[in-house]
This record gives structure tokens, C-alpha cells and sequence, in this order.
């Protein structure tokens, strides 16, 4: 394989092993807001194909499940979590085919649900794998601090 081709595996494997964390991120959260850090529950919704996201976004939806600071903040995870996760099925579910021009760095993939053709570029699908590592971190913090005041409260 040349160069390029090499970098556009590398950044569409990135871009799965990233998005593969924030769905674990998503299915523990999940289960430590809705289902009080139930393990069964966590492997249930981690081990179901596109159940992180959505029993996250019933979680963040639920009435009374968050206070109104927790919402806004889980808001926004899960606003970032969409749009990331839905640019990752886009490339993830596109046919890569040949260079657009010769000694172009760049690739055309079609998208069969949307029936679009994009260019692909190893930078952009390195920003999408940063993005998603970010919305990751987001998660993996705010679920932490959600264990942190349960344990608090737990002991007052």
C-alpha cells in the first residue's frame, strides 16, 4: 500500500477505536445515572449494537433523572455524541474507492443510505477520531463526578 492509502486506514481504524470508547463511555454512564452502577445493565447496553446512545439519550431525557445544571452538561454530551457518532457511521459505512485525480492525496467514498459522494481526507478523519476521544473524555468526567456526589451523599 502507499503512503496515503496507509494513512486513510490509519485514520478510519482511529476513528472506529474512538468511537468504540465513547460508546463503552456512554453505556457506563448509562448505567451509573439510570441504573446506579448496575454491572448486568452495563454489559447489556455495551454489548447491543446502537443501545449506548440510545439509552443514554432516554437517560438524559428521563424527567427527573438530572438536575438542572447535570442536564445542560449531559445535554451537550449527548448533542456531541450524535453528531460524532453519526459521522462515524457515514464513514464507516462508505465505500472508499480510488484517488479522485493522480497523486492526489484524497479519496472519494460513497454513502449508500444518504447516496452521497465525499471526499475523504486522512486530516479529517483524524480531527472526527479527536472529537470523538474529546466527547469521551467529557463523558468518562462528568460520569465520575456523578459517582463522586452518589458516594458523598451515600455517606452524609
Amino acid at each position: 500500500m502507499d503512503e496515503a492509502r496507509d494513512e486513510l486506514v490509519k485514520g478510519i481504524g482511529e476513528v472506529c477505536i474512538s468511537a468504540s470508547s465513547l460508546e463503552w463511555s456512554l453505556a457506563y454512564l448509562t448505567s451509573v445515572v439510570r441504573y446506579r452502577g448496575n454491572d448486568d445493565k452495563f454489559v447489556e447496553i455495551a454489548s447491543t449494537p446502537g443501545a449506548p446512545l440510545k439509552e443514554f439519550r432516554k437517560t438524559v431525557r428521563s424527567p427527573g433523572a438530572l438536575q438542572a445544571p447535570e442536564q445542560a452538561e449531559a445535554e451537550k454530551i449527548l448533542a456531541d455524541a450524535e453528531r460524532l457518532l453519526e459521522d462515524r457511521n457515514r464513514v464507516v459505512h462508505s465505500a472508499i474507492m480510488d484517488e479522485l485525480e493522480p497523486d492526489s492525496r484524497l479519496y472519494d467514498a460513497w454513502h449508500a443510505k444518504s447516496n452521497s459522494i465525499w471526499s475523504v481526507d486522512p486530516i479529517y478523519l483524524n480531527n472526527l477520531a479527536r472529537d470523538l476521544k474529546q466527547c469521551v473524555a467529557a463523558a468518562d468526567a462528568f460520569g465520575t463526578a456523578w459517582e463522586e456526589r452518589a458516594e458523598d451523599a451515600r455517606l452524609a
